[in-house]
């Protein structure tokens, strides 16, 4: 089978490794993979060739079936990601090895991918959108890996389109309907021509890595390798039997051996007593083989190799308890003994002694991190008092018109936004406030609350502002002239009359980060006197190529590449923007790094930052020392951890979306959750005065 191939690329050719193969008549390979680290490029791509060129090996010198080359690229793949993690758990100086890719193998009538990194797939049948494929990938892991196989039966016409970023971020329904629309008239390759065209207008191109296509055209199809193996069975079968058979004349070989045994039952002792001692000996080296095979070695950070064992791992998980949570070394033990288990689970032994220990290192990992694990959001109701958390949970009405939450506001009302319209003023399930629409060709992406605190402002894909009340929405426009950008990132306010909009890319220095409007009196959607703030050259930290999470304490803070910055004014009469990154310390810095898709929480009146990480589900509490509060500390503080949550709702199909602290709650905080469902309140100050007073983290109860 020969598909029709198409493809862009957006990285340097030499960060890539790519192989292509027909096997056999009806085994095609093709392997691509896109390296983003600037480091140890050139030995990754030999752990890939070694991976090909193993698994080549044993395909073209063994006939083998579907199925067979299934499970064997399968345990070639699980074999590279071990390789990929012992590689990445050897470096220091790079925070991740980024990796977006694929292997797909076709056999017979079907093809099997398998999909690294943050790497989505789209299948289009019949010209038509099919099925939208985002592989699950774990940011905070300082390693990409490959994730279990998709399988597919092919047909003719079938499309299969591959891109090195999650394409749900990028692409609406209408562009899935455009291209539903050009596969109709054209081919693959047009598709490719468009989505080049449409990125460089919504995003830099570099984010995407790459697309590739392939599409099958009439083409027929092989049969099964089963046969092959059947027939080859048959043939070298009935050859070695008929070479022994003409050799032997089996009869007359029956009646020699019976007269030759008769009398000589000494002999025929001895001869006994040496086949026993012989096949005892096999059985002793065949034992000492399967416990050769099931010894498991472990590469330490000393580069030293030890033979792993269960009590090994349970002196382990002893001496982690005792370590100091606020050191690196808590949290590299913990990872250290998680790469343990992983690889007895990956022997298939002593499989409930491994499952036993890992629940015992997360117990311990959670009580010495002061994780609280949420499964249920009723976690945080209140027994004794019968306090609910819950405040508002969505109607069927509701959700329809709402399409997806996007964001929660909380002043004096609780204002929620959704992609298509918003609830604003909602107090309870009793007083659910006004549903407004808005009625725009693009969906909502963000909000914050408005200037007046009595509404919203949110901003579109399409980079269109407007403002949503009780009495519906107004567009916003700057009387004197436009407005800064297309490509919002962020918007914010600060004070009675000052609203922000910030950029994604601070690289280029000079450039505007952020631009500060003033409103016209009296008017929540005119603004006037545009002031653009520029990167300060020469300010000493490195910025990252993107930034986000933005949040306004009097300063900026953003988020970008895992850690935090904070922007300040160099004069008190320039808008040149001096920078820092704002050291984070204690917590697990090691197991549990954060992702991109971070949102700070900060404001002038209080002395904490919170984080939440939306792509893993992470609610995150820093305290800052000396603290921010204070006029002298305000841009020189740190921020040391406290306690997180960690969110897993996936058993209650639900997910947490926003969340916000009024900055009216001061230091007694109260974290509002937004969720698919509805909002919750939690007393976070309950949890921050059990850790100050008791030393201990306030418990939440057990879910049902």
């Amino acid at each position: 089978m020969k598909p029709v191939f198409s493809s862009l690329e957006y990285l340097d050719p030499e960060k890539v490794y790519s192989f292509s193969d027909q096997l056999e008549n009806d085994i095609g390979i093709e392997v691509y993979i896109q390296i983003h680290s600037d480091k140890f490029v050139d030995y990754q791509k030999e752990i890939f060739q070694e991976f090909v060129a193993d698994f080549v090996d044993q395909v073209k010198s063994t006939a083998l079936s579907s199925k067979d080359v299934e499970e064997l690229l399968e345990k070639h793949l699980q074999n590279l990601n071990t390789k990929l993690q012992s590689f990445a758990d050897k470096l220091r100086d790079v925070p991740k090895c980024d990796l977006r890719g694929y292997v797909q193998v076709i056999l017979d009538e079907g093809v099997k991918t398998w999909m690294i990194g943050k790497t989505t797939l789209l299948i289009f049948r019949g010209d038509k959108l099919y099925s939208l494929l985002e592989n699950s990938y774990q940011e905070q892991s300082n390693v990409d890996q490959f994730s279990d196989f998709i399988g597919w039966e092919l047909e003719r016409w079938d499309v299969f389109l591959y891109a090195g970023t999650k394409l749900s971020e990028v692409l609406d329904q209408n562009d899935y309907a455009e291209i539903e629309a050009i596969l109709a008239k054209e081919n693959a390759g047009a598709v490719l021509d468009y989505l080049d065209d449409l990125f460089a207008s919504r995003i830099e191109k570099q984010y995407i890595w790459f697309l590739w296509s392939f599409s099958i055209t009439g083409i027929e199809f092989s049969a099964p390798h089963s046969g092959k193996i059947g027939s080859l069975a048959s043939k070298y079968t009935s050859k070695l039997w008929g070479k022994f058979a003409s050799k032997v004349d089996l009869m007359k070989w029956k009646y020699t051996t019976k007269k030759v045994l008769k009398g000589n039952n000494y002999y025929l002792m001895v001869g006994v007593l040496t086949l026993a001692v012989l096949f005892l000996s096999f059985a002793i080296l065949a034992q000492l083989r399967s416990a050769k095979k099931n010894q498991i070695t472990f590469q330490t950070s000393t580069w030293a190799t030890v033979l792993l064992t269960i009590d090994d791992i349970k002196r382990d998980i002893a001496s982690f308890k005792e370590l100091d949570p606020s050191s690196d070394e808590k949290s590299l033990k913990y990872s250290e003994i998680l790469q343990k288990l992983s690889l007895i689970e990956q022997k298939g032994i002593r499989q409930e002694d491994t499952a036993t220990l890992k629940k015992m290192l997360n117990q311990d990992y959670e009580k010495g991190f002061m994780v609280r694990t949420i499964s249920d959001l009723a976690q945080f109701d209140d027994e004794k008092t019968g306090r609910k958390t819950a405040i508002l949970t969505f109607n069927a009405s509701e959700k329809n018109k709402l399409w997806a939450p996007v964001s929660v506001n909380v002043d004096s009302a609780i204002n929620v936004a959704g992609e298509k319209s918003a609830l604003i003023g909602v107090v309870n399930d009793a007083t659910r406030g006004s549903l407004v629409e808005y009625n725009l060709w693009w969906v909502a992406k963000e909000c914050s609350s408005s200037i007046s605190k009595k509404g919203l402002f949110c901003y579109t894909e399409g980079g269109d502002l407007f403002y949503v009340g009780k009495l519906g929405i107004e567009p916003m426009e700057v009387v004197d002239n436009d407005w800064a950008t297309k490509t919002i990132w962020g918007i914010g306010v600060f004070g009675r009359n000052n609203f922000y909009l910030f950029q994604a890319n601070p690289n280029n220095i000079g450039a505007a980060l952020l631009t500060r409007y003033r409103n016209v009196a009296g008017s929540e959607s005119k603004y006037q006197n545009a002031s653009n703030y520029t990167i300060l050259a020469g300010s000493g930290a490195n910025l990252p190529q993107q930034l986000g999470g933005f949040a306004i304490d009097g300063n900026f803070l953003a988020w970008g590449a895992g850690k935090m910055y904070q922007f300040r004014r160099a004069s008190n009469i320039g808008s040149a923007l001096d920078y820092r990154e704002v050291p984070m310390l204690w917590g697990d810095k090691s197991s549990s790094s954060y992702s991109n898709n971070v949102k700070i929480i900060a404001t002038a009146s209080s002395p904490f930052v919170y984080l939440f990480d939306k792509e893993n589900q992470t609610f995150t509490v820093y305290e800052s020392s000396p603290t921010k509060t204070h006029e002298n500390y305000k841009t020189s503080f740190k921020l040391y951890y406290m306690f997180r949550f960690k969110f897993d709702l996936s058993a209650k199909n639900n997910r947490i979306i926003d969340v916000t602290i009024p900055e009216n709650t001061g230091d007694r905080p109260e974290l509002y959750l937004l969720s698919s469902e509805g909002v919750n309140k939690i007393n976070l100050y309950d949890f921050i005065d059990s850790l100050k007073n008791n030393k201990n983290l306030k418990a939440v109860s057990e879910a049902e």
